[in-house]
């Protein structure tokens, strides 16, 4: 295809060491600007038109206006076609097309921006996020006991970075990682304080009514979704009480080629109820084979655990562990920014109707 050669001649353009000298000194002038929170200030939209205006017109002095404009015009095409043959762009174009997206997506120059401003704080390599195939079909009882044994084999856990977040609720998280045992890969523990009790916080999970009949065709309540998540529906109640889901995804076009996440997914689901406690098991679902996936996109197979704070009761915990390719993430705070959802569904809940009803808006 034409435009392939047009985007590997731009592909050249943004690895240039020009190009880079000018993204990187934009990105070290105005890092400090941003905050991780949900809102934008006017020069953060100011920032960003400046970041659109100055790298359209280093990639036009570098490859040319003619280049730049055949892009622009045969993009869509490309996508689509790409997308119905089940191809992918090579790692040179998706890197080109990030900065693109960049240009013209304000959450996704936000989001690089973030992670920029995480690593001048935190040093580390910068991101590279590769692999988005479908992995083999999974036993999920298989998968349940091995995740089990992760958690409570011996061996002492590394430190790989914490988080805190004052302007969202003043919750905490904290990452840890060690390798499994006859794999490559590493298990990661996200482990969360939640500033909210636990009973509170096991509302706003779902997970506060241990004998509640689920039914199909259930539309879950909005603090579990996200600007990613934008509908999550029961869609199967398996013979054993195993629950799956259906998602609806809205993510940009950008983000589905690097995650391989689709616009609609199904998650398998398992919860198991204890007094003060409640453990969840999560893994990708292929709906018409009825058959749970090891991995889906980046998506794969976790366990989490909740329960209220054993040292302070107005505080509850969540603990998420998963296991990675490290080598797929040259930065662990990418993998933590990845995993802040159950902070966003607690503040989400915290302004809900149900939460004023339930505990007075407190």
């Amino acid at each position: 295809m034409a435009i392939e050669q047009d985007l590997e001649e731009l592909a050249n353009s943004v690895n240039s060491e020009k190009f880079q000298a000018q993204q990187q000194a934009f990105y070290a002038k105005y890092w400090d600007k941003f905050e991780d929170s949900d809102e934008s200030t006017l020069e953060n939209t100011r920032i960003h038109k400046e970041y659109e205006e100055e790298s359209e017109a280093a990639l036009v002095a570098i490859a040319g206006e003619a280049v730049i404009a055949r892009v622009c015009e045969g993009m869509e095409e490309y996508l689509n076609k790409g997308r119905d043959m089940g191809e992918k762009p090579s790692e040179r174009i998706e890197q080109t097309l990030l900065v693109l997206e960049s240009m013209t997506d304000y959450k996704i120059f936000k989001q690089t921006m973030l992670v920029k401003k995480a690593a001048a704080e935190d040093p580390a390599p910068p991101v590279r996020i590769v692999g988005k195939d479908i992995k083999d079909m999974i036993d999920f009882e298989a998968a349940v006991d091995a995740i089990a044994e992760i958690r409570s084999a011996q061996g002492e856990w590394k430190h790989a970075g914490d988080m805190s977040f004052p302007k969202k609720g003043g919750h905490v998280l904290q990452l840890e990682t060690r390798p499994v045992p006859n794999s490559k890969k590493t298990a990661c523990r996200f482990s969360y304080q939640m500033n909210l009790p636990y009973e509170q916080f096991a509302v706003a999970m779902c997970a506060d009514q241990p004998d509640r009949v689920w039914k199909v065709g259930e539309i879950m309540p909005e603090q579990l979704l996200s600007d990613v998540v934008k509908e999550m529906a029961i869609v199967k109640i398996c013979d054993n009480g195993d629950i799956v889901f259906k998602l609806k995804m809205e993510l940009p076009w950008l983000a589905r080629w690097m995650t391989g996440i689709p616009s609609e997914l199904y998650i398998l689901e398992r919860v198991l109820y204890k007094p003060d406690e409640v453990l969840f098991v999560q893994t990708p679902y292929d709906f018409k084979k009825g058959a749970a996936l090891e991995k889906l996109g980046m998506m794969g197979f976790k366990q989490f655990h909740m329960s209220a704070d054993p040292e302070d009761p107005s505080k509850s915990r969540i603990t998420v562990l998963e296991t990675h390719d490290l080598g797929l993430f040259s930065s662990t705070t990418v993998l933590m920014h990845m995993n802040l959802w159950p902070i966003d569904t607690v503040e989400k809940f915290k302004k809900s109707k149900i939460f004023k009803e339930r505990f007075g808006g407190k």
